[in-house]
C-alpha cells in the first residue's frame, strides 16, 4: 500500500479542492490513495464472509458504510476506497489459498464465538 501511495501521490480531496470540500474531521494532509481503512475493513469483512456468510455479509455492509463515510467527510475519493477494498479482498483471498493453518485456527475461534452468542454457525468441512 505504501508503494502505491508513493507511486500515485494524490492529495486528499480537502487539500486539492479546499473551496469545494467541507472538512468534517481533522486529518493529516498526507496522500489519499489507496485507502488503508477500506483495505483493512474489507480484508476483515471478506475473511469473515468466507467462514460465516451471515456475519461476513454484515461486516461487508459495515465496511461499505465506513468507506462511504471516508468519502463523505472529504478524506478520500471514491476510487481511493474502491482500490483499497479490492486490495483488502485480494489479499484475503490470496491468504485463504496459501495459509490454511491460520484460517483453521480462526475458524475454531469463530465457532467458539458463535456458540457463545448462540448463532447458527456452519461447521467447516
Amino acid at each position: 500500500m505504501v508503494i502505491l501511495g508513493i507511486a500515485w501521490d494524490r492529495p486528499r480531496p480537502f487539500v486539492a479542492h479546499p473551496a469545494a470540500v467541507h472538512v468534517l474531521v481533522a486529518h493529516a494532509r498526507d496522500g489519499s490513495f489507496p485507502s488503508d481503512h477500506a483495505a483493512a475493513g474489507f480484508a476483515i469483512a471478506f475473511a469473515l464472509y468466507l467462514v460465516h456468510r451471515r456475519l461476513g455479509a454484515l461486516a461487508l455492509v459495515a465496511a461499505t458504510v465506513m468507506s462511504y463515510a471516508r468519502v463523505y467527510v472529504g478524506l478520500h475519493y471514491p476510487s481511493d476506497v474502491l482500490v483499497g477494498a479490492l486490495i483488502g479482498v485480494g489479499v484475503t483471498w490470496a491468504l485463504t489459498r496459501w495459509a490454511h493453518h491460520p484460517l483453521s485456527w480462526i475458524q475454531a475461534q469463530l465457532d467458539r464465538l458463535a456458540g457463545a452468542l448462540h448463532l447458527p454457525f456452519p461447521k467447516a468441512g
